[in-house]
């Protein structure tokens, strides 16, 4: 039970104002040049697999320069176990 979530029970004007303040909130960020050069999350454009390409190009950049490349992975999902 605990995975599954709720049905949003906000209404239809409050929707329309919570998509124009991400929008506003997000062209000021790019207009001002504000997010993080490496962050994928909540971009256009950027997804997971821009961000597992740009793992995978630093790991081989390392290797290639003989250099030792390390990958530590750390999962933090919740779970019922």
């Amino acid at each position: 039970m605990k995975n599954y979530c709720p049905v949003s029970n906000l209404s239809f004007l409050s929707k329309i104002l919570e998509k124009l303040v991400a929008k506003g909130l997000e062209t000021n960020l790019s207009s001002h040049r504000l997010h993080d050069n490496f962050q994928s999350a909540y971009r256009t454009g950027h997804s997971t697999e821009t961000a597992l390409l740009k793992v995978h190009h630093d790991i081989v950049e390392a290797l290639v320069r003989k250099c030792m490349a390390a990958l530590v992975l750390l999962d933090l999902s919740a779970s019922g176990r």
